[in-house]
């Protein structure tokens, strides 16, 4: 699992999101968010990052899709949302469609 989320964040990271490419919604969940309920602290660490990339690249509907999750623990949504609240703090509110980061065409 640690590695499927390594791979998919410097995929993030290094190349961005073109929604054209794969949906961010895939990558949400069936990769991210179940990874959010893994019994390694590591694993979920990871996962959270991911999610936080698709912030950065994808804006407020990854919010949504965070709230969205059944069953979540509360302190784990407390710190995926101060995450989030990080990004914003460093960058300013990500909107949907306009993220920090470029795909080049």
């Amino acid at each position: 699992m640690i590695s499927k989320l390594e791979v998919m964040l410097n995929v993030l990271q290094e190349f961005g999101y073109d929604e054209k490419e794969f949906s961010h919604e895939d990558i949400f969940y069936i990769l991210a968010a179940p990874s959010l309920f893994h019994p390694a602290n590591e694993v979920r660490l990871l996962s959270i990052e991911v999610i936080a990339s698709l912030y950065q690249l994808v804006g407020q509907d990854i919010r949504s899709m965070v709230d969205s999750i059944e069953n979540l623990k509360p302190g784990l949504r407390e710190q995926i949302h101060a995450r989030l609240d990080s990004i914003d703090e460093e960058h300013g509110p990500i909107q949907n469609g306009n993220g920090l980061s470029l795909v080049m065409e």
